[in-house]
């Protein structure tokens, strides 16, 4: 399988990301809702760079240097033997020498939000874990001599992945659009729940029929929460209109029914 991890650097190291963690980022990007809109802007490092990344932060810190992210002591190391960052390659907790985090940046912020980037990122099994930096993600948290993975709902094959094992997974287009295929088998009003609702919002918003509470601050694919409420369902009411416009005739009573979705899908 062939792992091609899109970043905003020729410099940015993705090589010794964990294999499973690669695995997991892949199945991320190939994602139709991420596909082109966010890139990784910093990956695995090593103790030399972490180095100079603290040593930068420590001049701001004090004053006698540019301004500089927070950066992780690199000779930090805990009684399990991980030392500094996450993006540090580590060999404890059988990390065997690689590095568990990345940094993302959205560089098509008109597209889509930190807060669906964050959701779509938690679907594939990746967290962000400073509380104060939404772009820095993990595929899980060190416990005790452990490194513990967290659950990954779109992922398959990557359970008992390690450096030297790779297992495909389904083609994550083929999820979606198994996703699609499911949802326009339902009849969807005001009050539904769930998946379809959010495939739903997904299409409205790539057609610029905006589903959140305040139309103005609204971005496309920022309002997907799988809720039908009544945003959502004027939204469905705007998209039937304009198909009669186009002369596509059908209700306009904010129902997605299957002349409706067979005219939003296809």
């Amino acid at each position: 399988m062939t792992i091609q991890l899109p970043t905003t650097s020729k410099w940015v190291n993705t090589k010794d990301l964990h294999p499973k963690f690669k695995y997991r980022l892949n199945q991320f990007f190939l994602d139709p809702r991420i596909r082109g809109r966010v890139a990784i802007v910093s990956g695995a490092r090593s103790r030399a760079s972490q180095q100079r990344l603290f040593d930068k932060w420590i001049r701001f810190k004090n004053g006698t240097g540019p301004k500089s992210a927070l950066a992780a002591n690199p000779a930090r190391r805990l009684s399990n033997g991980f030392e500094g960052s996450y993006h540090q390659t580590q060999t404890a907790c059988g990390l065997g020498g690689t590095a568990v985090a990345v940094d993302l940046r959205i560089i098509k912020p008109r597209e889509i939000s930190k807060a669906e980037v964050t959701r779509i990122m938690a679907q594939y099994g990746m967290k962000p874990t400073v509380p104060s930096e939404w772009w820095h993600f993990c595929p899980g948290l060190v416990k005790g001599k452990d490194f513990v993975w967290f659950d990954a709902t779109y992922v398959k094959g990557d359970e008992d992945m390690d450096a030297k094992k790779m297992v495909k997974a389904e083609n994550p287009l083929k999820v979606w659009a198994k996703a699609v295929a499911e949802a326009r088998k339902h009849v969807l009003r005001l009050r539904s729940r769930g998946p379809h609702v959010e495939v739903l919002q997904h299409y409205l918003e790539q057609q610029g029929f905006l589903t959140g509470k305040k139309r103005k601050a609204s971005k496309r694919d920022s309002s997907v929460d799988g809720i039908f409420g009544p945003q959502t369902r004027r939204a469905v009411i705007a998209f039937q209109r304009n198909e009669n416009v186009l002369g596509n005739k059908m209700k306009i009573d904010g129902i997605m029914g299957p002349i409706s979705w067979q005219a939003l899908v296809d």
